[in-house]
């Protein structure tokens, strides 16, 4: 028995990792400037979340008769185009054609402000003047 909780543990770390490892790499992807892969993964997180709306959303349906069963046909069925819809958005993604991903690209930042440094024309702040 001490074999296999060896053996779960190992499983539970090793897939700890593997979690800790793709969102290191969603994070150093996040950050780039727009290119493909970035496309791909914002629309790969969007389809991620609305998955999980649908499953979270099936929980107190499942207890009304005849709902259920219609929920889980129709949310199927939907699920399944726009996931399909995501791999033809990640296949024109990749081929560097066609439309972005429908996730969205976030929207542009302002530029910083210039920050202005002192200069022989701009006297020096009161606390640095020798008394």
């Amino acid at each position: 028995m001490d074999g296999f909780f060896h053996f779960l543990q190992t499983l539970v770390l090793c897939v700890a990792g593997l979690i800790a490892l793709t969102m290191v790499l969603f994070v150093v992807v996040m950050n780039m400037k727009s290119n493909p892969l970035r496309d791909v993964l914002t629309s790969l997180l969007w389809r991620l979340g609305v998955t999980a709306g649908v499953a979270a959303v099936a929980v107190p349906v499942q207890p009304i008769p005849g709902v259920d069963g219609a929920y889980d046909v129709g949310s199927a069925l939907l699920l399944a185009i726009y996931w399909l819809g995501f791999l033809r958005d990640a296949y024109l993604a990749m081929r560097g054609g066609g439309s972005p991903p429908r996730g969205g690209e976030p929207p542009a930042m302002k530029p910083a402000p210039e920050i202005k440094t002192p200069t022989a024309t701009t006297p020096p702040p009161l606390w640095s003047q020798p008394k």
